[in-house]
Formats: structure tokens, C-alpha cells, sequence
């Protein structure tokens, strides 16, 4: 699910939000008031462009919604995310 989420980066995508909308949206996904997020939080909402399924299935890995998993630090979600990147080929600009 989140590969193809990542392969669907366009930024003329309307699921794109960009960075002020895609960290809000992410906070809330997670439930936090505002746009209370980590630095590590907003290094990954980057990592997988602001896109609005990725920020969503960032969220549940973070704060699952299952009792039965155990949430993931964003250090964890950060090598989760780049190991799947570089598996499908997404090279990073930077």
C-alpha cells in the first residue's frame, strides 16, 4: 500500500497537500491539536511528499489504530519508508 502510494507522486496531484496543509494533516491524522509535530515527524511527512494516503499510513505506523501493534518511533518509520524508496527506485534530489 505505501509503494503505491509513493509512486504516485505528482505534485499537480490533488492528494499532494504541501507542506503547511500535508504536516496539519498528518498532526490530525494522529490526533494532536495544531500542527504539533516533531522535527522527525516532518522530516518523514517530506520524505513521502505530502502525499495524503502515505501522511495517512504514516500516521497509523506512528499511532496505530489496532491495539494488537506496537507504534513505531519515527526513526523506525524514517528506514521504513527509505528501504522502500530505494527498492522501487526513488532516488531524492537532495
Amino acid at each position: 500500500m505505501i509503494t503505491r502510494a509513493l509512486l504516485k507522486h505528482d505534485e499537480t496531484n490533488r492528494d499532494v497537500l504541501g507542506q503547511d496543509l500535508g504536516e496539519t494533516f498528518l498532526a490530525e491524522e494522529m490526533g494532536l491539536k495544531g500542527a504539533n509535530l516533531t522535527d522527525e515527524a516532518k522530516i518523514v511527512a517530506k520524505l513521502v511528499g505530502y502525499q495524503k494516503q502515505a501522511l495517512m499510513i504514516v500516521a497509523n505506523l506512528a499511532n496505530p489504530i489496532s491495539k494488537k501493534k506496537w507504534p513505531k518511533n519515527w526513526r523506525e518509520i524514517y528506514d521504513y519508508l527509505t528501504e522502500i524508496r530505494n527498492e522501487i527506485g526513488i532516488v531524492d534530489a537532495n
